[in-house]
């Protein structure tokens, strides 16, 4: 059989649901994605150890967050040099709720903000190994004016990790 359709090896975390553990073990990936979806679990180190599970040896995972620290604090105005003040700590875990408002649309936002540590600490204990972190500038021309404060402070943080 091919690398790529190896059969992945190891039990599904204990906390799958019943149903995806009677499931035939699916084939190995080269690549898995998370793309902002961390942040709203409740148990990172599990998921994380699940795609580590599905990802052939050598294998990359590629996640996207909004960054921790973003999520503890806010501008203290909506002018571009306005202040970003830091409320309480960026240690921790804590509940975020928030609604965002844009063009008349709103969208409700809901998770658990914790320190880059934690998402590190889930990865290695996963026996995966980061192998690149970047922290995005967005790009705040084209009609993107409300974006020029995350010019200052990291709003995203792209991680790869590869299994060890």
């Amino acid at each position: 059989m091919s690398e790529s359709g190896r059969l992945c090896h190891g039990a599904l975390h204990p906390t799958a649901p019943p149903r995806l553990r009677e499931r035939p073990t699916p084939l190995c990936v080269g690549y898995a994605l998370a793309y902002n979806v961390l942040m709203g679990l409740e148990n990172v180190p599990a998921a994380v150890g699940e795609m580590r599970r599905v990802l052939r040896p050598g294998g990359q995972l590629v996640i996207s967050l909004v960054h921790p620290f973003s999520d503890r604090g806010t501008f203290s105005g909506p002018e571009p040099d306005s202040p970003f003040v830091l409320l309480g700590t960026y240690f921790g875990r804590q509940r975020f709720e928030g609604t965002e408002e844009r063009n008349g649309l709103q969208m409700h936002f809901a998770g658990w903000s914790q320190p880059l540590e934690a998402y590190a600490s889930a990865l290695e204990g996963a026996g995966l190994a980061i192998t690149s972190l970047r922290e995005p500038i967005p790009d705040h021309a084209h009609g993107h004016e409300y974006l020029t404060q995350w010019t200052r402070v990291p709003l995203f943080v792209w991680l790869k990790a590869r299994r060890v």
